[in-house]
């Protein structure tokens, strides 16, 4: 047993380590997108603390269990920060499309001032962008939905080799797992109510710009 602890704890300096670069290093880069900050400083040592609590405290759960249970919480903090990230980026479109709405009313006002039509091709470059961003962080949030469901199954299925089963439903550990089998519902219903506010978005920005197109037609 003491040759084992060393090997074990090994593993969780390993683990504190693959969660600080992989945590860190933004998901996006790879789709060649603006990069988004998946974990904050805090949530990244909070994680790490954690890996050195369940390995310095005791407790009845196994140490391999706990690391299958890391990478459950692990996969429930990604998911929560895209959807964080996902509302943000649409909160950003929202007031985009207010802008744009406004400024088209102004052109058609003032059709002769130069100064509207950079706006507009500043407005609609950021919208395109704003768009292939979500695109993005609704691929990375199907991908780490996919992952936490997997990491969900892993940590439920393995309870009954680690567990005797008269404790099985009494640890608090398996308590966490299965609340975060309820969670990937709660997760999946963001993110179709998400998909949806940015459907509306499209819909009234091209609303907007077929309006605009014949108002100004009736200009000419």
């Amino acid at each position: 047993k003491k040759q084992m602890i060393p090997r074990l704890y090994g593993s969780f300096r390993f683990l504190r380590h693959y969660i600080r670069s992989v945590a860190c290093v933004p998901v996006l880069t790879a789709l060649r997108r603006p990069p988004l900050v998946l974990f904050s400083a805090t949530a990244v040592s909070s994680i790490a603390s954690d890996v050195v609590d369940r390995f310095n405290t005791p407790s009845p759960v196994p140490p391999t269990f706990s690391i299958i249970q890391l990478q459950v919480d692990a996969s429930v903090a990604v998911v929560s920060q895209l959807l964080l990230d996902y509302e943000f980026q649409l909160a950003s479109l929202t007031k985009l499309n207010e802008t744009h709405c406004n400024l088209l009313k102004n052109m058609e006002r003032r059709p002769d001032l130069d100064k509207y039509q950079d706006e507009l091709v500043s407005i609609r470059s950021s919208w395109k962008d704003g768009l292939a961003r979500c695109a993005d962080i609704a691929y990375c949030i199907e991908l780490a939905l996919s992952t936490l469901q997997k990491s969900t199954e892993v940590a439920i299925l393995c309870a009954p080799l680690f567990f005797p089963s008269s404790a099985t439903d009494k640890s608090e550990d398996l308590s966490v797992t299965h609340r975060a089998a309820h969670m990937i519902n709660s997760f999946e219903t963001t993110l179709v109510e998400l998909q949806q506010r940015q459907t509306h978005l499209v819909a009234s920005w091209t609303k907007d710009e077929s309006e605009h197109i014949k108002n100004m037609k009736t200009l000419e």
